[in-house]
């Protein structure tokens, strides 16, 4: 396009025809791109958003295992040692 810019004397207009050609290009590709990125992105901040969920929740559960197992354990001597009493 530029040579045929400079044989008519045109090489202005052509380069801004060039220009303004690859400007619609590129604004096309990132177009596409973003609509292609949204998606990943929406998934890898709801599996951020996840890992925070079970960090937190984490810890609480094995507080509520560690009170389970205290309580069973305690509940289990105290019943033995009634039984050994009555007979």
């Amino acid at each position: 396009m530029i040579e045929v810019g400079e044989e008519t004397a045109e090489l202005s207009s052509m380069l801004l025809n060039i220009a303004e050609t690859n400007q619609r290009e590129m604004d096309s590709d990132l177009e596409i791109l973003t609509s292609l990125l949204e998606p990943v992105m929406i998934v890898v901040i709801g599996l951020i958003i996840g890992v925070v969920i079970v960090a937190m929740y984490l810890p609480i559960f094995e507080l509520m295992n560690v009170i389970q197992k205290k309580h069973y354990f305690n509940g289990r001597r105290g019943f033995s040692l009634i039984q050994k009493t009555i007979h």
